[in-house]
């Protein structure tokens, strides 16, 4: 999972601050309390607490940041989650930045 701070820098480009990584569900929602990301790509597939369990728990706390969700699934649906994004596994970086890129345009700055 990548917790990552981006803003939008003219144009389509992206300007990244700041990227952190987390190396399960328990410890991603630990740093996304302590950092408040603008976006999150977010696998669904981790060990401790998964991917649908963050969001969840995110939710539970009224803590409202943009995700982009990253499965193997076919069936699961970013709005039915509480994703803008849905990115499927295996996916290319630049499929990646896209969604990023489109889930901040949507977003208010």
């Amino acid at each position: 999972m990548w917790l990552s701070t981006l803003s939008s820098a003219g144009g389509s480009g992206l300007v990244v601050r700041d990227v952190e990584t987390a190396p399960n569900g328990a410890a991603a929602v630990r740093q996304i309390t302590a950092v408040s990301p603008d976006v999150i790509p977010l696998d669904l597939n981790m060990p401790i607490m998964s991917g649908l369990d963050v969001l969840e728990c995110l939710n539970q706390h009224g803590i409202r940041i943009l995700v982009v969700i990253a499965t193997q699934e076919d069936d699961i649906k970013a709005a039915d989650v509480g994703a803008v994004a849905k990115l499927s596994k295996p996916f290319e970086v630049d499929q990646l930045v896209d969604a990023v890129a489109v889930a901040l345009r949507g977003s208010p700055q």
